[in-house]
């Protein structure tokens, strides 16, 4: 009881003591301080934002994903797809009613499922041969037979489209001269007669994504292959089929997703329930399977749901570290604005020691005045944080189970943050001095930079060590070494840059405001450190985001058109005629590709040849420095071939690839046979334009004017530097016997679906290294208000001893311009670094050549030092503004 009683005395004394005055009027006091009020808003801001933002910025990747799939693939392949033969008995069968039944029965299986769309449901009935009513013998025409729910919404109307009847191509109509309300005959099928309904515009010629399923009902399923026949729509297809003496048809009833509902949580749940739908049909004991008979059903062909989890998986191990890294830079920088406080108040927290105010009581005061900034900054961050996620990332919806894990987040770092706080002012209210009348002296920070060092180093082992992914996963290791290499690197040099020996020995070298500058920075080279480490974390986040996004673009572009050659390739018949002259001037030239034929000679490995016309070839290819030692146009000059070169002289060639030697002989099938060409390497490229990853071979690239010399009789090529669809069809017209066209940016936007994770995420990682320039940038104004005080008194001070008042504002440019730029050069510089050393894991096709080009972006470095000069100059006016206000005797009298 004793002991009970004196505990309760002791909290009794603790409550009166923070229900005093003083602590009542602590949230009343933020005015007081402005500065330090800003500081702290600002990093609550920062550590609001990244906590609620990499939640939300996760499943919105995951859920973009998704709609993605639905909108660049295929939507009926994301859903249910139940395939089923029906079988007719003949004229007169009553076909629609057992169609109809299996709907029914199956709609039923499929109606508790949320999130999915009604049924399409499709009829094929084969192939038939029609002919017009009344024509001559003779004119028929093959067509394929179709019924699907819902076309007449998804074709381009010619003509007719009212009542009843069939649907038909006009690359039908036309020949057979039929038109709406014109009748047309099953020729097999017994003379039974249809009526024309509509003529529409051929889907082989082009068509919508609705028909996306269908469309190898419209094209060949292998290149070159014929294509089908034409498309005739018919209403009610079984019956008409069965009138026509047809044993039976299939039909697919297709469930895709409904987008307006498909968000990854409802998708998962919905393919799960699929699922287990499409099992029921398939097993043959069920009810379900019994009622529709044998056939196939599958759901999510695409592993749509699949791909979203890895996509938002690999977002998230991404942004997590990178979120909770910059919630640690503005936690740091809340304990600097605890430092501020308590360097601030020295003398109220003097007084309240000895009134009796223990050290968490005035931590607790601590609390108070900043809380109104704390709230103000953390409401703003949970804003932006939602603003962010609708402008930055792929999927503009917030997620409301991603916002209550954001906002569980930010409650558990800002409850971090008290804490953190309390502990600081209370640690430095019982080192008061009684007798100085202030917080005691400044204790240096302990070495950690070693052990953020070493995890990088493990991040970077564990990185090198695995292999590449290679389908657009990211190692979130990638991504996480590069902040904790800009961490340690950027705190070990500060540290050491920032030691009273070097500071000393800058400050006797130095001009007068160098020498202010330099004692100031050593008075409190702790937080200097810091805030050196904050800024180069934050700038080298955005100048490695920067430079990551824009050489994983440039090496994607670079895959997709390397290939190729050009962003646009138009093959032209080996039996037209040859242009002598590129096509389209300044955009094209004409290029001509063989293989080595079957017999070859001894002493080198099977090559491609590529004959290009030195003159044009730069204006079409796709080039890029990183493929040779030497420009392209030194290389074309170097296999110019003379109008007057001898004919028995080996043709000068580029080698790309291993496996050539500097002299061989390539054989070639030409006009009158096999033809053999002595070839002599001039240069060798690593990479060139038509060096194609698909044909391990190496590739030997000559002048075009050698080939036609010995009568090569492979197609020639069109390259173009304009990938419109148009061009192909304007050469057509000009002349050019074209066999196929094919666009590089087809392929470039392939590689693009497998690059988007690496995108989103650097996106994310760019809007947070901003997020942290922010923390850095209210890290410096506390680092300026802490000894607000003593810089106004010093000035004053300088300016009566007769110091100019240039050289005195001089001191604080020079001060605050040291450490930006010591984190300007610091976070470029380590970026770079991390870039270098990580790029490779990074590649999108790392199987594919050329090697990873690595891009700078020297506009982003620009930006970053004009927005570090601006901050300084704003600063300087800012502190020496009010240091101009003050008068020497009021600051001495404030100090006593």
């Amino acid at each position: 009881m004793p002991r009970l009683r004196a505990a309760g005395d002791g909290v009794r004394r603790w409550l009166r003591v923070v229900t005093s005055p003083p602590w009542r009027r602590a949230p009343l006091l933020v005015a007081a301080s402005p500065a330090l009020a800003i500081g702290v808003a600002v990093a609550a801001f920062v550590l609001a934002l990244a906590g609620a933002s990499q939640p939300l910025f996760s499943a919105a990747t995951g859920r973009a994903s998704l709609h993605q799939d639905l909108e660049e693939g295929c939507a009926f392949e994301v859903g249910l797809r139940v395939e089923r033969g029906i079988a007719l008995d003949g004229p007169g069968t009553a076909t629609g009613d057992p169609l109809a039944a299996r709907s029914a029965v199956l709609d039923e299986a499929v109606a508790p499922v949320d999130g999915v769309a009604p049924a399409v449901v499709s009829v094929f009935g084969g192939d038939a041969t029609i002919a017009r009513a009344g024509a001559e013998a003779g004119e028929t025409a093959s067509v394929q037979l179709l019924q699907r729910d819902g076309f007449a919404a998804h074709v381009e109307v010619v003509a007719g489209g009212a009542g009843p009847g069939v649907w038909v191509p006009d690359t039908v109509a036309e020949p057979l001269g039929l038109e709406p309300g014109d009748e047309i005959v099953l020729v097999d099928g017994g003379g039974m007669t249809l009526p024309v309904a509509a003529i529409y515009r051929d889907l082989r010629d082009g068509r919508d994504d609705w028909w996306c399923s269908l469309r190898y009902t419209f094209e060949s399923r292998s290149a070159g292959g014929a294509a089908p026949p034409p498309t005739v729509v018919v209403d009610d297809l079984a019956t008409v089929v069965a009138e026509a003496g047809g044993r039976g048809v299939r039909v697919w009833w297709e469930y895709p997703p409904d987008a307006g509902r498909w968000d990854l949580a409802a998708a998962r749940r919905a393919t799960a329930d699929l699922r287990a739908v499409a099992d029921r049909t398939n097993d043959r004991v069920s009810d379900l399977a019994q009622a529709l008979g044998p056939g196939i059903s599958t759901v999510d062909r695409p592993a749509s749901v699949t791909k979203a989890e890895d996509t938002q998986a690999a977002v998230e191990s991404v942004a997590g570290p990178v979120a909770w890294g910059t919630i640690g830079v503005a936690l740091t920088m809340l304990l600097t604005a605890a430092r501020s406080w308590l360097s601030r108040r020295s003398q109220q927290v003097t007084v309240l020691t000895l009134r009796g105010a223990g050290p968490v009581a005035v931590g607790l005061k601590a609390v108070g005045e900043l809380l109104p900034a704390l709230v103000v900054g953390v409401a703003a961050g949970l804003a932006a944080a939602i603003a962010v996620v609708r402008t930055v990332a792929p999927d503009p919806e917030v997620d409301g189970e991603a916002l209550a894990e954001g906002l569980a987040v930010v409650g558990v770092a800002v409850l971090v943050a008290v804490a953190a706080v309390v502990v600081v002012v209370a640690a430095g209210a019982r080192r008061v001095g009684v007798g100085a009348g202030g917080a005691a002296p400044r204790r240096t920070l302990p070495p950690w930079e070693p052990v953020v060092l070493a995890g990088a180093a493990a991040a970077l082992y564990e990185v090198q060590s695995r292999p590449a992914a290679g389908d657009g996963r990211i190692d979130g290791l990638l991504l996480v070494f590069p902040l904790l290499l800009l961490a340690g690197g950027s705190g070990a040099v500060a540290r050491a840059v920032l030691s009273r020996r070097v500071l000393a020995v800058a400050a006797v070298r130095a001009p007068v405001a160098g020498w202010l500058a330099a004692r100031r920075i050593a008075a409190s080279r702790g937080r200097v450190s810091l805030i050196v480490t904050g800024a180069a974390i934050s700038i080298g986040i955005v100048v490695f985001a920067g430079a990551t996004s824009a050489s994983v673009r440039a090496t994607a572009e670079a895959k997709a058109l390397l290939g190729d050659g050009a962003r646009q390739i138009v093959r032209l018949s080996v039996h037209g005629d040859r242009p002598t002259d590129p096509p389209v001037a300044g955009a094209s030239t004409v290029v001509t590709r063989a293989t080595e034929s079957s017999v070859l000679r001894a002493g080198h490995d099977p090559a491609d040849v590529l004959g290009v016309d030195p003159a044009t070839f730069a204006d079409a290819a796709f080039w890029d420095d990183s493929f040779a030692d030497r420009s392209l146009d030194a290389l074309l000059d170097a296999v110019a071939l003379p109008a007057d070169a001898p004919a028995d002289d080996p043709v000068p060639a580029i080698a790309v690839g291993d496996g050539l030697p500097d002299r061989f002989v390539v054989t070639l099938d030409g006009e009158d046979g096999t033809e053999e060409v002595a070839v002599a390497v001039v240069a060798r490229a690593d990479a060139f334009p038509g060096f194609e990853a698909s044909r391990p071979r190496p590739l030997v690239v000559v002048d075009r004017a050698a080939l036609d010399r010995v009568g090569v009789v492979e197609h020639p090529e069109v390259w173009l530097s304009d990938d419109s669809p148009s061009v192909p069809d304007r050469l057509a017209r000009e002349g050019l016997s074209i066999v196929y066209s094919r666009r590089g940016a087809i392929d470039l936007a392939g590689a693009g679906t497998r690059l988007r994770p690496q995108i989103w995420a650097i996106d994310y990682l760019q809007v947070i290294g901003l997020a942290a320039g922010l923390a850095t940038v209210a890290g410096l104004g506390l680092h300026v208000a802490a000894d607000a005080e003593r810089r106004r008194l010093g000035a004053a001070l300088a300016r009566r001893l007769g110091l100019p008042p240039r050289q005195v504002a001089g001191a604080t440019a020079v001060e605050v311009g040291a450490i930006l730029l010591g984190g300007l050069v610091l976070g470029v510089a380590l970026a770079g670094i991390a870039l270098r050393l990580v790029f490779a894991k990074l590649d999108p096709l790392p199987n594919t050549p050329p090697d990873p080009l690595l891009r700078g972006d020297l506009g982003l470095v620009g930006l970053c030092a004009l927005v570090a000069v601006v901050v300084a100059l704003v600063v300087t006016l800012v502190v020496e503004r009010r240091s101009t206000r003050s008068s020497l005797p009021e600051l001495l009298r404030a100090a006593r």
